[in-house]
């Protein structure tokens, strides 16, 4: 049976202590630098970590526009 993780990366599923700190891990080069790593966990050592799958495009995150703001979702597909 394969897992599958949707992962979304919006203020609104979660509240951290500060909001700074939260726009830090809402950015681009951020997420993907975390996928990268997990990429890295994944195919470099023994350890079960989930690891992300790429989108149509080749990449790891697929940036969605949330209404007609200029808002963004980030979000990626992660693979047990």
């Amino acid at each position: 049976m394969m897992k599958i993780i949707l992962l979304l990366k919006y203020s609104v599923f979660h509240h951290p202590i500060a909001q700074f700190c939260d726009r830090i891990w809402q950015q681009h080069a951020v997420i993907e630098s975390e996928l990268m790593w997990l990429t890295a966990l994944h195919q470099d050592t023994d350890l079960v970590v989930p690891y992300p799958l790429q989108n149509l495009s080749g990449t790891f995150i697929t940036s969605v526009a949330i209404d007609d703001t200029n808002t963004t979702l980030n979000c990626c597909t992660l693979r047990y």
